[in-house]
């Protein structure tokens, strides 16, 4: 019994156990996230993709073009090879950034391995940051896959980061240069990195003999296509409004650091801002240091630069153009940083005393426990709320619901190539859009849009959800009877995931008839068929949420074709 007890404990504290086990069960509940929740349709900008993938247009530019300021030419070829070598599986995406995932952290906490020669409890914390659930954009949406392969071949970076002083420096600019090259092809996320890349290329190249020198070629070759990718994207920009000022700049910069806290971000916000921020800034100053200092340092500390570097510049970028920092698809990027924090320490922090390093790390993983909590907690709730939207679409499709009217009640994304891509999915036999059948003909009766008002909806449907007073729009039709269905067009303030929209009518039997439709609008004129279905003679318009008020521009009834 003395010896089973014995050898419990020495199982028990073995870190090897702990963080090989931790690694391997989170790759395994990643998978599982992936099946339970993952389904095999587009998603968000995968809309954009089909004409390429299925050869619409030419491939070859697609795999070349922009999609926003991103140009995906490495995840592009490898997301076209998936998709035509599973027979068109939208889900093929979500199994290579698990795998992906799963393959940064194992480099890393091999990374820390062989830099000690031991294990140790702190790496529990690789696994954990880097597979974060939190950030569900990129194990739910298949065209994520361009952004986890950055997140490997960063990981890549920070190993040649933390060997720097280990590996010979024609070693270490020959790997590097490799991978500037990868990540420049990777969207602006990895041509961030291409800078400090090059100037660390440069630095190594120079230590060593001068045919070294030509590393140098490949992170040039990516410096010119930074600089070409920049200048066509002033040139051509984005339709993403106006650039923020510098004081919303800067709290955009903020909230996008906060997210080195994965989901605790936004909940501990701005605390978790000034948290992050202040990390950041204390990890550049030790790397500073490090690189006036001590020379021996030198290599590793410009490559830690480098990857500072490059997170400022996403953070540039994001503060700049975007309306808000807090995107989960950047948890695993900005894990990079205590990740280097922890680098740091085992390479160059001294002894600091047992009890000293156990509270530290016992902190550290304390924090990382929480973190990893909220990432699972937010990313049941986006996975759970993700299948239920696919699987109230199915219920409709295959309910028979035409096209126009199935689309406007559940748009996937604030995009026309929705329609467009849904029937070159049904005419390409692919699942999702096989049965969806077309509108029968019908004329269209256009009506007078009168003034919204406050108003009672006949048997107040769906009154549970509404919340406030929305405004009501009331329209009469020509004549009582059949109606297929109703057009609306309307104009949208601001951006939104999703609005409830719904339009009432009253049978002649006096019940009540709904219909409701979920788009997902950005400032335009949008256009929503409303399925009816019924005899009607008058309707009810309004949004379910007094927050949602929107301008109608025209309605019309959709009659069947005399």
């Amino acid at each position: 019994m003395t010896w089973l007890a014995r050898d419990f404990r020495a199982h028990w504290n073995d870190p090897t156990r702990w963080s090989v086990g931790v690694w391997l069960a989170l790759t395994v509940a990643l998978f599982a996230y992936v099946v339970r929740h993952g389904r095999d349709a587009p998603m968000w900008e995968e809309w954009y993709d089909l004409d390429g993938l299925y050869g619409v247009t030419s491939s070859l530019d697609w795999v070349f073009g922009r999609l926003n300021q991103h140009r995906y030419v490495l995840g592009r070829t490898v997301m076209y090879g998936l998709f035509h070598a599973t027979g068109g599986d939208f889900r093929a995406g979500l199994w290579v950034s698990v795998t992906l995932l799963s393959a940064s952290a194992a480099i890393l906490l091999h990374t820390l391995r062989q830099l000690r020669g031991r294990w140790h409890g702190i790496d529990v914390a690789v696994p954990l940051l880097v597979m974060n659930p939190g950030a569900s954009e990129n194990l739910l949406l298949g065209y994520q896959m361009h952004f986890t392969i950055d997140v490997l071949l960063i990981a890549l970076f920070v190993r040649c980061v933390a060997c720097a002083d280990i590996w010979l420096p024609r070693v270490t600019a020959w790997r590097v240069a490799v991978l500037t090259a990868l990540l420049a092809l990777g969207g602006w996320v990895g041509l961030a990195f291409v800078p400090g890349a090059t100037a660390w290329v440069a630095l190594l190249a120079l230590r060593g003999r001068r045919r070294d020198a030509l590393a140098l070629a490949l992170p040039l070759l990516a410096c010119g296509f930074f600089a070409w990718s920049y200048a066509e994207l002033r040139r051509n920009p984005t339709p993403a409004g106006v650039p923020n000022s510098l004081p919303e700049a800067a709290n955009v910069v903020a909230e996008f650091y906060s997210m080195a806290l994965g989901n605790l971000g936004p909940r501990w916000w701005p605390a978790s801002g000034l948290l992050a921020v202040g990390f950041t800034a204390l990890l550049a100053a030790a790397q500073l240091a490090d690189l006036v200092k001590s020379p021996g340092r030198r290599a590793v500390a410009v490559g830690g630069l480098a990857v500072v570097l490059a997170l400022a510049l996403m953070a540039y970028g994001t503060g700049k153009a975007r309306p808000c920092g807090f995107a989960v698809r950047s948890i695993p990027l900005l894990a990079f940083l205590p990740i280097l924090g922890v680098i740091h320490c085992v390479k160059f922090v001294g002894p600091v005393g047992r009890r000293a390093e156990f509270a530290g790390a016992s902190v550290a993983l304390a924090l990382t426990l929480v973190v990893h909590y909220w990432g699972w907690a937010d990313g049941e709730k986006a996975g759970r709320y993700h299948h239920a939207k696919s699987d109230l679409f199915a219920e409709d499709r295959d309910g028979g619901l035409p096209l126009e009217f199935l689309l406007s009640k559940h748009q996937m994304f604030p995009c026309w190539e929705v329609t467009t891509g849904t029937r070159l999915l049904r005419s390409r036999g692919h699942p999702f859009a096989r049965d969806i059948p077309d509108a029968p003909p019908y004329r269209v009766v256009p009506l007078a849009v009168p003034k919204p008002a406050p108003a009672e909806v006949p048997g107040e449907p769906a009154g549970e959800w509404v919340t406030g007073a929305p405004p009501v729009w009331r329209f009469a039709a020509p004549t009582r009877g059949f109606v297929a269905g109703v057009r609306v067009t309307l104009r949208y303030p601001r951006a939104s995931d999703r609005v409830a929209i719904q339009l009432a009518w009253r049978r002649p039997d006096g019940t009540t008839g709904v219909s409701v439709c979920m788009p997902w609008l950005t400032p335009n004129d949008w256009t929503l068929d409303f399925w009816v279905n019924d005899e009607a003679g008058e309707f009810w318009l309004r949004p379910l949420n007094e927050a949602d008020a929107f301008e109608v521009r025209s309605a019309a009834l959709l009659l069947p074709a005399e």
